[in-house]
């Protein structure tokens, strides 16, 4: 009796670890490649209808506007204010962005009056809850791998200014007004 009381945190102990190791092994194997972004090399994981060499092409006028012409900071205010020009915005590579289509929320579901009278699909509208306004038609989560989405019947147009935010943001600018 004395030995089996002994045995018992013994045992624990080990049956403790091998369920941990086991749950360890688990949580290391769903983490899988395919669905993970932060890989070395990756410039753009893809879910949209674009190429790579567009989604390339819009990195590049993005930065070529920062450098440039340049971009306001504040887009709420009337007229936009804040222009920043920034020649560094040339150096910066994207690294493991994801841009992700969205499909447009119909008209008929969206709130009367936040479209033009007689707006047809696709509507261009997504929803953001993350975002001050609901309703957008893209958005940008600054992560260690930012994220864009886009109304999948504007991604084209719409990555090149979240792109913008993304290397604005890299850059040490705030672009919570963009």
């Amino acid at each position: 009796m004395k030995n089996s009381i002994r045995l018992r945190p013994v045992f624990c102990s080990i049956f403790f670890a091998v369920v941990l190791s086991l749950c360890a092994m688990l949580v290391v194997s769903c983490g899988g490649q395919p669905d993970s972004v932060d890989q070395a090399g990756v410039d753009f994981v893809n879910r949209t209808t674009l190429s790579h060499e567009q989604l390339t092409a819009r990195w590049k006028q993005a930065q070529e506007q920062i450098a440039g012409i340049g971009v306001p900071l504040d887009v709420f205010s009337k007229p936009p204010t804040n222009y920043i020009r920034d020649s560094r915005a040339l150096a910066i590579s994207p690294r493991n962005v994801v841009v992700d289509s969205v499909p447009d929320i119909p008209v008929s579901q969206l709130p009367s009056g936040l479209l033009p009278p007689g707006k047809k699909d696709p509507s261009g509208v997504i929803a953001c809850s993350d975002c001050a306004q609901y309703y957008v038609h893209s958005y940008v989560r600054l992560t260690k791998s930012p994220n864009v989405f886009s109304a999948a019947s504007l991604v084209e147009a719409a990555v090149k200014y979240e792109f913008e935010n993304i290397i604005l943001h890299q850059l040490g600018y705030d672009v919570r007004n963009r």
